[in-house]
């Protein structure tokens, strides 16, 4: 379950932080309003610049340095509560304030393993449109 989203600098979203409900959350606004953006920012906390559709440079909030770039994911996987920090300068997973991945690689793979899914078919589902549910 996600519980919080802390963007900076990331694409339209200078300085923004998201919490979440339990259940289902929905997300609605305006056309070019950043709602994909969300999407995508809780894909690259958790798989990296990778999945993303531009290049990271091109992701910064326009007039922003690269370096300024963070997002933070906070959630909920079986009772225990994890940290994905995200940002050029590097990744890391924490638990209970306790660092336990560092590493742009290993915390996607860190991911991987604890969703059980890799970033291409979190993006499918997340991104899917009504036709390929």
């Amino acid at each position: 379950m996600l519980k919080q989203l802390t963007l900076t600098n990331f694409r339209k979203h200078k300085a923004r932080v998201i919490d979440f409900t339990p259940g289902l959350n929905v997300t609605r606004g305006q056309n070019e309003a950043g709602k994909s953006t969300v999407n995508e920012a809780i894909l690259y906390a958790l798989y990296g610049s990778s999945i993303l559709r531009e290049p990271l440079d091109d992701t910064v909030t326009w007039g922003e340095k690269p370096s300024t770039l963070r997002v933070e994911l906070e959630m909920q996987v079986k009772e225990k509560t994890y940290t994905f920090s995200r940002a050029l300068s590097g990744a890391e997973v924490t638990l209970d304030g306790n660092v336990l991945v560092t590493g742009q690689k290993e915390v996607s793979a860190f991911a991987t393993q604890l969703l059980g899914a890799d970033g291409k078919a979190v993006q499918r589902l997340m991104f899917a449109n009504q036709g390929n549910l």
